[in-house]
């Protein structure tokens, strides 16, 4: 008898990736408590932004990430600015830094990063 082929996924076919949380830029915007680790991700399925075009998406953004397994989702990752971000000054740390000053209502107050995530997210 002849095994079943491999079951290869349709093209196109991604898994999406979420933050949990708020709908808001603040939320796209990584806390002090943040640095060094980065912004909390996950590819399950939650609440929250959604990015559509998964990890990839936001690799393809620039951004750097790195599975963080933890024992309740084991499929969290981190997000962190990429070469070509740190190289223009966009560092974990300055982002983090402009949490506080961010006015959802106001785009000119969010970081570039942030903004650049909010570009990708639904």
């Amino acid at each position: 008898m002849t095994p079943p082929p491999e079951r290869i996924p349709p093209t196109g076919a991604t898994k999406p990736a979420f933050r949990r949380g708020g709908k808001t830029s603040r939320n796209l915007t990584p806390r002090q408590g943040d640095v060094p680790s980065g912004l909390s991700c996950t590819e399950t399925p939650s609440k929250g932004w959604k990015f559509p075009g998964g990890i990839e998406a936001i690799k393809g953004a620039g951004f750097e990430t790195q599975p963080d397994p933890t024992d309740d989702d084991p499929l969290h990752f981190l997000v962190r600015p990429g070469p070509s971000h740190i190289a223009r000054g966009l560092t974990l740390q300055s982002w983090a830094d402009s949490r506080d000053a961010i006015d959802e209502g106001n785009p000119s107050t969010w970081h570039e990063l942030t903004r650049l995530l909010r570009s990708i997210a639904e």
